[in-house]
């Protein structure tokens, strides 16, 4: 066997590794002694994943894609049921319990692949993409719910609506694009340094300040430090995109 990681030490703590005689890795060991050991089939598929006295056990159909993933006790184990197109795209999911269905979706696609819509076939609902012919959304409707995109000629988005009772408004409407940056979208503006990188996130608001996020990174391109509106390290840093930054401790 050559040139598999057998360790991996950050900061003193070592991870490590174990193989079978095919090279496929068969067991990770924490730096505080927790095993995941790994089962696979005669073609290479890996059939189980066991860890800390839980199993999770996988099946695959005859191309090797993933048809079952399952956990928890035998007589009534929770699953995901995938099926996929002879293309290889995924038509339908499933989740269930014992034999109680818990979720189900279906997926349709244009000819050349792109995803057209969605069904929840346990309550009816459906969800439909409008698409350009690269595949682009142009228009988003479910149920009362509707989404509307617009694109530039370099293919950069240059408007996007959708409805007031959306959890977040305030980027909608028209965006002011510089290559492929945005620098604006209605109340929201972005700053960036000279690697591209977002280094600033304010948003207008009505009769006070804006609200300002900075954000520092180091030479890895790795985000190293977040200031909110709440100040330094405040109690919900999120990344330059809005959504919440995944916190370690």
């Amino acid at each position: 066997m050559i040139g598999r990681v057998v360790a991996e030490t950050v900061d003193g703590r070592t991870t490590r590794f174990a193989y079978d005689a095919a090279e496929r890795r068969t067991a990770r060991i924490t730096p505080t002694g927790a095993v995941a050991r790994s089962a696979y089939d005669e073609v290479g598929n890996r059939t189980a994943l066991r860890s800390d006295g839980h199993t999770l056990t996988f099946a695959h159909d005859s191309w090797g894609k993933e048809v079952a993933r399952s956990f928890g006790p035998a007589g009534a184990p929770v699953t995901l049921h995938s099926r996929w197109n002879a293309m290889g795209r995924l038509t339908s999911q499933s989740l269930t319990a014992g034999d109680r269905a818990l979720r189900a979706r279906a997926y349709g696609y244009r000819a050349d692949g792109h995803l057209e819509h969605i069904v929840d076939e346990l309550h009816g609902a459906r969800k439909d993409f409008e698409l350009d012919p690269v595949g682009r959304p142009l228009r988003v409707t479910a149920e009362n719910w509707t989404e509307s995109y617009a694109y530039d000629a370099a293919g950069n988005e240059i408007r996007a609506d959708w409805p007031d009772r959306a959890a977040r408004t305030e980027g909608r409407g028209d965006r002011s694009v510089q290559g492929t940056r945005v620098l604006s979208a209605r109340r929201i503006r972005y700053e960036y340094d000279a690697a591209g990188r977002t280094v600033m996130r304010q948003k207008t608001r009505l009769s006070r300040k804006p609200d300002t996020w900075r954000y520092t990174w180091d030479e890895e391109n790795r985000l190293v430090a977040c200031t909110t509106p709440d100040g330094p390290g405040g109690p919900t840093p999120t990344t330059p995109w809005g959504g919440a930054r995944p916190t370690t401790g």
